[in-house]
């Protein structure tokens, strides 16, 4: 059965365990695998949720994800939604003026990275500097803890900001709301376009709303997998369609 609608990111960063032991993520990696299922995701998104709060995220905290697609992606993407924080995924090709632009331009409170990437924004020399946390290393809680009383994010509220590439300029941050997201989610879901046994294989980067919204969020709503491939060479792909099933 296809997961009900939902109103807000937080919502479905919530519901994730109600997949059980279907397949949510399966991540081609160099030389192995990494698969989870609905109720491991929630696990995880659950401690991350959990110690970013006990690190100190509110509400409404702007967070930006440096990073390619990855499992420590879309955990630590569900986390922020869970917490009711405003995501910020970032190319991770961004380097120079680009990167430095919007690094001033978001006013983030945190910037979570990858170590190859961390030394990418050291050589900006930036005076100042969201705080840095590494992908691999986030906080984590194994409290079973929830979300405190109203904290619940409401529909209107900006849920995540993109920014554009910057081909005509300093890339531009544009700020979609929870409704933005779930109108267009809940309207493919109606079609019966995506089914809950799919495999989507997902090439394309997290950072543009395309991908987001298809290829991360409609497949977790709806409680089919995501296939990621290691690269985006033509033997990683097939064997991600071969090894996912996509």
């Amino acid at each position: 059965m296809p997961a009900s609608e939902v109103a807000t990111l937080q919502q479905l960063a919530a519901s994730l365990a109600e997949g059980g032991n279907a397949p949510a993520v399966i991540a081609c990696r160099a030389d192995a695998r990494r698969d989870l299922c609905y109720s491991e995701l929630a696990s995880h998104v659950q401690a991350q949720a959990s110690g970013f709060i006990a690190h100190g995220l509110s509400r409404g905290d702007k967070v930006m994800l440096f990073a390619p697609n990855s499992v420590e992606w879309i955990i630590a993407a569900l986390a922020v939604m869970r917490c009711g924080g405003v995501l910020v995924p970032i190319d991770a090709q961004f380097s120079g003026k680009p990167l430095a632009h919007v690094l001033g331009d978001c006013s983030a409170r945190w910037l979570i990275t990858t170590q190859d990437l961390r030394a990418t924004l050291e050589a900006l020399s930036l005076e100042s500097m969201p705080e840095v946390l590494l992908i691999d290393q986030l906080p984590r809680s194994e409290d079973d803890a929830t979300l405190p009383s109203g904290e619940e994010v409401k529909v209107d509220a900006h849920a995540v900001i993109f920014y554009t590439s910057g081909t005509t300029g300093n890339p531009k941050g544009v700020p979609l709301t929870h409704s933005n997201l779930t109108s267009n989610v809940n309207a493919i879901l109606s079609q019966n376009i995506v089914g809950t046994d799919e495999r989507l294989l997902v090439p394309l980067p997290y950072h543009h709303v395309y991908p987001f919204v298809a290829g991360f969020i409609v497949p977790l709503q709806q409680r089919a997998a995501i296939v990621l491939p290691y690269s985006l060479v033509g033997p990683h792909l097939v064997r991600a369609m071969n090894e996912g099933r996509a």
